[in-house]
């Protein structure tokens, strides 16, 4: 088969391929945000009071349904990105005088946004590399706990490095103090065939657990709340 007429096919392949990776997540998003819909639907009681005429006037049930709707997912949008007048506005005043606190407030939303699902996307990263290599980690909560408290206890218990070292050095406690606790089960697996998903699952609820002892005991900061000390400045990301 000549080179021409084999590129076709791999076009095709390369078009179904990028199909593929771009529709999986545009249907998640799609199914998220239908079943969000119907919940705010039918949790809505002027929405509920619209449908109960919908037969004598339905334009006003499918208005309030879409007003209902258009003003969760509109609240939520701003608490997730931030407005985009305030956004305008803060560079305008930015520019202008050269004050940041308007921007840095407008900015605020989608910056927290980030801090909130970078964990979530990274530990989501991990079980789907397991998953690629056909082992199903369902662990992965729990080794970020112990990541976290790993990082934490780095971050505040050592003093006076200098940030270039210390950082790194809180990423790399996180990182190994997850990658020990995923041996675990990866070992027994290895060593005596018990299978990765009980294992793991299991191992999750001895991190919660022992993360509640530590927040409560050896690592709880003075006060009421079962939190650690404030980690270094220098550890600071």
């Amino acid at each position: 088969m000549t080179e021409k007429q084999q590129s076709p096919e791999k076009k095709r392949g390369w078009l179904a391929k990028v199909r593929e990776v771009a529709l999986i997540p545009a249907l998640a998003v799609f199914t998220g945000l239908l079943i969000g819909a119907i919940v705010i639907i039918v949790s809505d009681a002027s929405v509920i009071a619209a449908y109960g005429n919908f037969f004598s006037d339905p334009l006003t049930a499918l208005a309030q349904t879409w007003q209902s709707v258009a003003t969760a997912y509109g609240a939520l949008f701003v608490g997730s990105f931030g407005s985009f007048d305030r956004l305008v506005e803060g560079l305008s005043v930015f520019f202008s005088t050269g004050e940041t606190r308007q921007l840095l407030r407008a900015i605020y939303p989608i910056t927290e946004s980030l801090v909130t699902a970078t964990p979530y996307i990274l530990t989501g990263l991990s079980v789907a590399i397991g998953f690629r290599g056909g082992l199903f980690n369902i662990g992965a909560e729990g080794q970020f706990f112990i990541g976290a408290l790993c990082s934490a206890y780095v971050g505040y218990s050592i003093v006076g490095l200098p940030a270039f070292i210390h950082l790194p050095l809180a990423l790399l406690a996180g990182a190994a103090g997850g990658a020990a606790w995923g041996a675990i089960p990866g070992y027994l697996k290895a060593k005596f065939g018990a299978h990765e998903v009980v294992n793991t699952i299991m191992m999750n609820w001895i991190a919660f657990r022992l993360s509640d002892w530590l927040l409560t005991g050896p690592m709880k900061a003075s006060g009421f709340r079962p939190v650690t000390p404030n980690v270094e400045h220098t550890a600071e990301l």
